[in-house]
């Protein structure tokens, strides 16, 4: 059974909780957009489709990949204010 450190399931907890709130925030807009009157159907498609790649990169996880792992957090972050 592998073993993983303490940093390395940080991250990775880390990184799935920034990639779910990404579809959590994309499935809002498609809401907002469906609510719409006409609502534009290319771009609720877009947000589908970057949906599908958010779940993708959840699947591709790899614990022991910090180095992959500290990219997917530094570009899922939420800015600091």
């Amino acid at each position: 059974m592998a073993t993983h450190t303490y940093t390395q399931t940080l991250k990775y907890e880390v990184a799935r909780d920034l990639l779910n709130s990404r579809i959590a925030a994309l499935s809002a807009q498609i809401k907002r957009e469906e609510g719409k009157p006409h609502p534009d159907r290319r771009a609720i498609e877009q947000m589908e489709e970057l949906m599908l790649e958010v779940g993708s990169s959840i699947s591709h996880l790899d614990v022991t990949d910090e180095a992959g792992l500290d990219a997917v957090i530094a570009t899922n972050r939420v800015p600091s204010q």
